[in-house]
């Protein structure tokens, strides 16, 4: 980016694999390193409730419907 900021996302199936990363001891050294290539982060730890887009596009999150309390999404992508 221009500006020299960076946004990775990251998915997990659940909240048991984010637990499973944070605890795990690699995580916790590069954690405390990051100061060495980074000037400071944002963490942003948020649910996804709905995805779509178009079925040309492969994503890991267009395999599954969605219902939003009565508005049907897309079906799921081949």
């Amino acid at each position: 980016m221009e500006n020299g900021k960076v946004c990775t996302v990251y998915y997990w199936e659940g909240r048991e694999g984010l637990h499973e990363l944070m605890a795990s001891a690699e995580h916790l050294r590069a954690k405390s390193q990051s100061s060495r290539w980074l000037a400071g982060y944002q963490v942003v730890v948020s649910e996804v409730i709905a995805t779509y887009g178009t079925k040309d596009y492969d994503h890991l999150l267009n395999k599954r419907p969605f219902d939003l309390g009565g508005l049907k999404g897309p079906p799921a992508s081949p």
